[in-house]
């Protein structure tokens, strides 16, 4: 159920433009997987250079 707040009390705004989805299907072949993968390991060596 929306509501409403004033802007004031507003910390965040978030604007969703993709999703990662685990749930990887059969027929999903290996070169997207393999790209899905190389993705991975990029975005956790980011969060890892940004945590130190």
């Amino acid at each position: 159920m929306p509501y409403q707040i004033h802007a004031h009390q507003v910390m965040e705004l978030w604007e969703v433009n993709s999703k990662l989805s685990f749930n990887i299907d059969s027929h999903t072949d290996n070169a997207s997987l393999k790209q899905l993968q190389e993705a991975m390991k990029t975005l956790t060596s980011e969060v890892r250079s940004l945590k130190n």
